[in-house]
């Protein structure tokens, strides 16, 4: 496993009781959607983006 995949994988950990607001979908999707986002802008982008 990367380690970013650890580290997504400790984020799903740490919201998975959490929803994105007025949805049923859970908030890591919101975090992993801005972590894709950033990962082309600079060298730690994905992993800042989960923070």
């Amino acid at each position: 496993m990367t380690r970013s995949e650890k580290l997504a994988s400790w984020v799903a950990d740490k919201h998975k009781n959490q929803l994105i607001k007025c949805t049923v979908l859970p908030y890591f999707d919101h975090s992993n959607k801005v972590a894709l986002l950033a990962k082309g802008a600079t060298e730690w982008g994905y992993e800042t983006g989960l923070s």
